[in-house]
């Protein structure tokens, strides 16, 4: 036939609506198109007209006609002849391969945008022309078809600079342009891609304008270090994955806009999903303030970014996904300037900048808590890569590997959750604040502890470990730091720890002074364990660990343990003093034998303490447990419990507590303690029965069980005793008092308690009374400990010096203590510790 216009009106796309069979021969264009109002019809070329047709094929409405789609099916490779085939018209014509996959080496014209549909595949060999404006070309294939481009693209066909999108619409399928892209005219030529199917740009394209990733537009994979041009910029914009193939050197500059986070989170707007591959051109995060790129590599493989990474808006981050690794940097002097978090949610990113420059400017936040400990790191393949303003989070699954190399920061925070702890390691880190740990859920002793085996600097300033615990609390170690901690600064700066978790320190420390502080709220004795040891806000040093050389204070509601079960080393200088101000030291021992010295032991009073000062000798591994003091004070209205395990205390035990100075006795008593160990629950002497120095902490074994005992006795009632009522006959002075087991003290007269500048009772057991006319305690320190049950005092009381209650036991005031004109109580009450009843 020869060839005219073909006019093919149907409503639908349906293949042959027009079947031309026969061959066509002629010089003359053959325009398929569309009139009327009964839609587009399909018009199919079954035959090979290869070598008889030249004239080319038009396909689009007729000037005037119908705004329809009109399509055109091939249902052989030579069936357009050797002609052009050009889209034309006011709606975007459609192209199909018929009867299987077909090949046409026909040039093509996009006049009006185009779609390729059908179930077969199509490879496009001739050159593909954006003619006249900007066109887009769609690949809406079945899912198992795919189109290929094979021929050159000219982007425009003149002077004027034009845009060609590429939309493959179907996820799993997509488009291979394997033809060179070009400009084509005088005009510069941008690229575009648009729709959830993969492009795929294998070759050296050679346009020199910019390529655009449309927001949602899937992914696009290229295999060519010149798959974007030369000298254009590539924009990615939300909803894209730019995909690198193995190799690649990438020089483009690159534009990550809109909250680039990738097709499919996981994938990343950047990625390289095996290999290595290098993006070496500047790359920008932008287009909105607060936005973050995110940027992924697969499990084993590598992306390699040298070029800077800035921002174009306000505080932009960066993402990193997929189990492969990231590498900021290949030794360059150029900064990475974006501004917010630097977020590691899978795999490595190395900083390897040159030492001293920043890899990035804003934070760094490591982990998802997910992928097991140690999943996801950022290590330091140079020096000082991180901002020494940057504040660090280490996620439960995260590691900040230092490698060997040193860096500063601003403050430094671990969080762990469940089965998963948090570590940082290698170097030196330097602090420009504070550390701090949390806990998630409810973490156990099986949950591993956060770890630090990296050495410390303090820096320039005192510094604050704040180790907080679960809502559960549990004794398990919560932060472990075994690398040293140490300072830059010739001034000595301290080390504070804090909050209701476990520090352990198991390295060779060297900085200034140590505080193991009560916690925002104050712990309380109910958080104990079996052996009534506190849980919370505790400090274990242990294996190697050695504290800094100055004071070491334990605070209120807190507990320092000198752990030497696996090295028997000395612990605290021998010229530091100690200060316990009612909280807990506990020293354990070894099997060789351990002495812990000091220079002075100071028991000071703790505000609001949940119990008085406990000191634990732990012999329990068989060798002697000593902690010796040149001096003992004592400060405040403190009051301190001596406990010994593995054997009681005493000068000859395998458990002691010496001080080589003064002698706190008082009436051959230390009025304001108490001992417990294997023989029970006494008042303190020394043990070693001797005057003078050196005192030896020990149980008074020699008491009057009479009340009536004249020449200050150290007294000590039992109800279990009898007679459970013991009668006072006439007024009495003596130095201590100790009451078991529901006990009365009664009779008309006056009771004084007198050991120096103190007064001590002591309810250890049961509800015991005191009711005498007067309890008399003059300018003396009161001081009452209700162990457990009771004590009611309906005695009128004397005293003008503040009385302490201290125990969890109740303390029962009945008597008639009028603080009013002519009574003789003036003093205040301090209830540290159980109940008041008054």
């Amino acid at each position: 036939m020869s060839a005219t216009d073909v006019r093919v009106d149907d409503a639908g796309l349906a293949l042959r609506d027009l079947d031309i069979q026969a061959t066509i021969t002629s010089t003359n264009p053959l325009r398929k198109e569309t009139t009327g109002a009964n839609g587009g019809g399909t018009l199919l070329l079954s035959s090979d007209n290869s070598a008889t047709f030249t004239g080319g094929v038009t396909v689009g409405t007729a000037a005037g006609g119908a705004n329809q789609i009109g399509a055109l099916a091939v249902g052989h490779n030579g069936a357009l002849g050797t002609g052009t085939l050009s889209f034309t018209g006011n709606i975007e014509p459609v192209l199909f391969a018929d009867g299987g996959s077909r090949t046409l080496t026909n040039p093509i014209t996009l006049q009006r945008n185009a779609t390729v549909r059908g179930v077969n595949d199509l490879t496009l060999q001739g050159t593909l022309t954006n003619f006249g404006g900007n066109r887009t070309f769609t690949i809406n294939q079945n899912p198992t078809a795919n189109v290929t481009v094979a021929g050159a693209v000219n982007l425009t066909n003149d002077g004027t600079s034009r845009t060609l999108t590429i939309s493959p619409t179907t996820f799993s399928s997509g488009a291979l342009v394997s033809g060179v892209i070009q400009n084509g005219g005088a005009g510069t030529g941008n690229l575009a891609k648009s729709g959830f199917g993969t492009l795929t740009l294998p070759s050296a394209n050679t346009y020199t304008g910019n390529t655009t990733f449309n927001a949602n537009s899937g992914i696009t994979r290229v295999e060519h270090n010149n798959a974007f041009g030369t000298t254009g910029t590539v924009v990615v914009n939300n909803g894209n994955t730019l995909e690198l193939a193995a190799g690649l050197n990438m020089a483009n500059s690159l534009q990550l806009n809109n909250n680039a986070r990738g097709f499919q989170y996981e994938r990343g707007a950047l990625r390289v999903p095996s290999g290595t591959s290098t993006w070496s051109g500047p790359i920008t995060i932008g287009s909105g303030n607060n936005q973050f790129a995110a940027v992924a590599a697969d499990a084993g493989a590598e992306l390699i970014v040298t070029g800077a990474i800035g921002q174009s808006t306000a505080n932009t981050g960066l993402i990193k996904t997929g189990d492969g690794t990231l590498q900021l940097g290949n030794g360059e002097a150029t900064p990475n300037t974006f501004a917010s978090t630097l977020i590691v949610r899978h795999g490595t990113v190395e900083l390897n900048k040159a030492a001293g420059t920043n890899a990035f400017a804003g934070g760094l936040d490591i982990g998802d808590q997910g992928g097991g400990a140690i999943a996801d790191r950022v290590v330091l393949l140079a020096a000082n890569q991180i901002p020494d303003s940057t504040s660090i989070t280490v996620r439960g699954s995260g590691q900040l590997d230092l490698n060997g190399q040193s860096d500063t920061i601003n403050a430094l925070t671990l969080n762990r959750l469940f089965n998963v702890g948090g570590d940082v390691t290698g170097g030196t880190l330097t602090l420009g604040n504070n550390v701090t740990v949390n806990n998630g859920g409810a973490t156990t002793g099986a949950t591993p502890p956060a770890t630090i085996s990296a050495n410390l600097n303090l820096g320039t300033a005192n510094r604050t470990f704040t180790v907080n615990d679960s809502l559960a609390l549990h004794p398990a170690d919560d932060l472990v730091i075994s690398g040293s901690i140490g300072q830059s600064d010739p001034t000595a700066r301290a080390l504070t720890k804090s909050g209701y978790g476990t520090l352990v320190l198991t390295g060779a420390n060297n900085h200034g002074a140590t505080t193991v502080s009560a916690s925002a709220i104050n712990h309380t004795s109910q958080f104990t364990n079996g052996s009534n040891d506190l849980i919370g806000g505790t400090l274990i040093v242990r294996d190697n660990g050695v504290l800094g050389s100055g004071t070491v204070t334990v605070n209120a509601g807190t507990r320092l343990v000198l752990d030497n079960t696996a090295a028997p080393i000395d612990r605290i200088p021998d010229a530091a003093n100690l200060t316990v101000a009612g909280g807990e030291l506990e020293l354990i021992g070894a099997a060789a034998g351990v002495t812990e010295v000091v220079n002075v032991l100071s028991i000071n009073a703790g505000n609001n303490a949940a119990s008085n000062t406990r000191i634990i000798i732990d012999s329990t591994a068989g060798g002697v447990t000593e902690l010796q003091a040149a001096t003992l004070t004592r400060n405040g209205q403190a009051t301190a419990h001596f406990v010994g395990r593995g054997t009681d205390l005493g000068d000859t035990s395998n458990s002691r507590l010496r001080v080589n100075g003064t002698n706190p006795l008082v009436n051959n008593v230390v009025p304001w303690a108490t001992i417990e160990g294997s023989a029970g629950f006494d008042l303190v002497t020394d043990a070693d029965g001797v005057a003078g120095a050196p005192f030896y902490v020990g149980r008074v074994t020699s008491y009057s069980n009479n009340i009536n005992s004249p020449g200050l006795p150290i007294v000590r009632l039992d109800g279990s005793e009898p007679p459970a009522n013991r009668v006072l006959t006439g007024n009495n002075t003596i130095a201590a008092l100790l009451l078991e087991n529901g006990v009365t003290i009664s009779g008309s007269a006056t009771l004084t308690m007198q050991t120096g500048g103190q007064g001590q009772i002591v309810s250890r057991t049961g509800d015991n009374v005191i009711a005498t006319t007067r309890l008399d305690f003059g300018n003396r320190e009161p001081l009452l400990r209700v162990e457990s049950g009771s004590l009611e005092i309906s005695s009128n009381l004397t005293g003008s010096n503040t009385l302490r209650k201290e125990g969890l036991g109740s303390l029962i005031l009945s008597g008639d203590n009028d603080q009013g004109a002519g009574q003789q109580f003036t003093a205040q009450i301090q209830l540290n510790a159980g109940t008041l009843i008054a």
